[in-house]
């Protein structure tokens, strides 16, 4: 302690003019000086200090010296290589290690970027929600969507949102139309529209099950035999390239075919479009947080600007 006493006339002579630092919070030069304090008391050395903060090993010395002179009090003491704290160190690095502590915690919160988990088929993922979600996480910074592609019943105890093309039967009260999709007969874009399309020399194209053609044909006053030609595939997107490519006629279902047919890789080649007996719903848990509740909100916004 005698040292301490007789080390403060010596401090209190140094660095006297206008730039003498003020001991308090919102002098941004105290605050920075607490900082270069803080590292140096946790490695008790001036020249790791440094390197941590990135400076060199005198503008770390020159600010604690400050700092020492706006405090009045010496807060390290050499003794022969070794740095220590003195007393009244020691109690000023306990009350910055718990400050900057309760500092980290609170940034680390803040800065959070909260998951937001969303089951939906690989289709619609690339056809329509994929290329929007950009410009929402810019809007939403503290969220990020993460898609699960997944065919089939989603699931959803591992999800905050499904998007499932299913029957409106499957649908529960948890559950809303995003779409009102029709179906339409595609195919490559050179291919003649002059005939009905059972009596085209292409077979149809089938994603997964028949009935979607039956359905269509029986709306159309086709054979229902014509449905069971073709291949049938487990994706989507498969089916509409395999169109494309002109192995048969594929059933698109607009809207999401919209942007094959507009880039000119496939045509309708029918006028006759028949309703859809699968569509997508999105399906929430009863209680959802603010962040799901809004991403929700949005995609329905999305869907209804569909054409």
């Amino acid at each position: 302690m005698t040292n301490e006493k007789s080390c403060q006339g010596c401090l209190a002579k140094l660095n006297m003019g206008p730039t003498t630092m003020q001991p308090k919070l919102r002098d941004p030069s105290f605050v920075g000086a607490l900082v270069y304090f803080d590292r140096v008391a946790a490695h008790l050395n001036f020249s790791l200090a440094a390197q941590e903060l990135g400076v060199t090993t005198s503008a770390v010395s020159h600010r604690i010296k400050r700092l020492e002179v706006a405090l009045g009090q010496q807060l390290f003491r050499r003794d022969h290589s070794v740095v220590v704290l003195t007393e009244a160190g020691y109690r000023l690095r306990n009350a910055s290690k718990e400050a900057f502590d309760i500092l980290g915690r609170a940034i680390e919160k803040t800065t959070e970027q909260r998951s937001l988990r969303v089951s939906i088929g690989p289709f619609l993922s690339v056809t329509w929600l994929m290329p929007l979600l950009s410009e929402y996480e810019k809007i939403h910074q503290n969220v990020r969507v993460e898609l699960v592609h997944h065919i089939g019943k989603p699931d959803f105890a591992n999800t905050d949102l499904a998007i499932w093309w299913t029957e409106p039967s499957v649908a529960t009260r948890h559950a809303v139309q995003l779409f009102s999709a029709s179906m339409v007969p595609v195919a490559r874009a050179d291919f003649a529209v002059d005939i009905p399309v059972w009596e085209q020399d292409l077979p149809p194209l089938h994603y997964r099950t028949r009935k979607p053609w039956q359905d269509w044909l029986a709306c159309a006053g086709g054979p229902a035999d014509f449905a069971m030609q073709g291949e049938v595939f487990d994706d989507p997107n498969i089916v509409l390239e395999a169109a494309a490519h002109g192995r048969g006629i594929a059933l698109g279902f607009a809207p999401f075919a919209n942007a094959l047919i507009k880039s000119g890789r496939l045509r309708a080649i029918s006028e006759f479009a028949a309703p859809s007996p699968l569509n997508y719903f999105l399906f929430s848990e009863k209680d959802v947080d603010k962040d799901v509740a809004a991403f929700r909100v949005w995609l329905l916004e999305q869907a209804q600007k569909l054409p």
